[in-house]
């Protein structure tokens, strides 16, 4: 009776002593929690998972749950999973948007980036020169939607196409690959046109981008060509590359990015 009235327990000294172990277990928990600094320091097992007691005359209930600082610990994790998967170079994984230098000529695309992070509406295609920062802003995106523990992945157009042609060794594998860049929430298609041009090239692109079109898939594209047309001719020209181009624009807002290439400033930092 002593242990239930010390702890401040209503109940009676049947049911305390009955419960003895699991009420000494649980409010230890409770201790421990109330005193944690910092989720590498817990001492409970597993670390990160206390209990909770509620209390009748004769009744006693035990729950677990998991701490604040464990479920902080566990979205960091999963963060670190989701840019781990998603192909991310290492480098645009430091880009976001406080990072991000704003000039006149990238201004609107960089409203629009954030907007598009806040409302999860329309897609974003970036269109500029070498250098204005259309793959941090991109980036900045990704890295933004990670946090938010939203699955996407990063494909540099090239690469990707290289992926597939050694893909098609197994058809399984090569559906595989389609379907995860048909269906996954989020894709980026970096460098858009950068690769070489071929029929089979144009006939993948228009599936693809078909796919996440009419399965409202949510895409950001980067492109060095900044008129429809130029990209229209890029990719094959005639029918074929105008179905493309005229799903792309009908899924993402075209945006034009103007500036010098920051690559080639002395000193210059924090764009891609």
């Amino acid at each position: 009776m002593d242990y239930a009235k010390r702890n401040k327990l209503d109940i009676t000294e049947d049911t305390a002593a009955r419960y003895y172990f699991e009420l000494s277990t649980a409010l230890a928990a409770e201790k421990a929690c109330a005193e944690c600094k910092a989720r590498g320091k817990c001492p409970l097992d597993p670390p990160g998972y206390g209990f909770r007691v509620r209390t009748g005359k004769s009744l006693v209930m035990i729950s677990r749950y998991v701490c604040d600082k464990e479920i902080q610990r566990q979205k960091q994790q999963q963060v670190a999973r989701i840019l781990e998967s998603s192909r991310l170079p290492e480098l645009l994984k430091e880009k976001n948007f406080g990072n991000f230098k704003v000039t006149p000529g990238t201004k609107k695309a960089y409203e629009m980036a954030q907007r598009f992070c806040n409302e999860y509406g329309k897609g974003i295609l970036l269109a500029g020169p070498c250098g204005v920062g259309k793959s941090h802003l991109a980036a900045a995106i990704m890295n933004h939607e990670a946090v938010r523990n939203r699955e996407f992945a990063f494909c540099t157009t090239p690469e990707l196409l290289d992926d597939i042609k050694r893909a098609y060794r197994s058809r399984e594998e090569t559906s595989d690959l389609l379907e995860l860049v048909k269906n996954i929430d989020l894709l980026l298609l970096d460098d858009l046109g950068a690769e070489k041009t071929t029929e089979w090239v144009a006939e993948r692109f228009f599936v693809i981008i078909n796919a996440r079109l009419v399965r409202k898939k949510a895409t950001i594209i980067t492109t060095n060509y900044i008129l429809p047309s130029d990209l229209i001719e890029k990719l094959g020209g005639g029918v074929v590359g105008q179905r493309i181009v005229s799903r792309i624009r009908e899924m993402c807002d075209w945006v034009a990015m103007e500036g010098k290439d920051w690559r080639l400033k002395p000193c210059s930092k924090d764009h891609s």
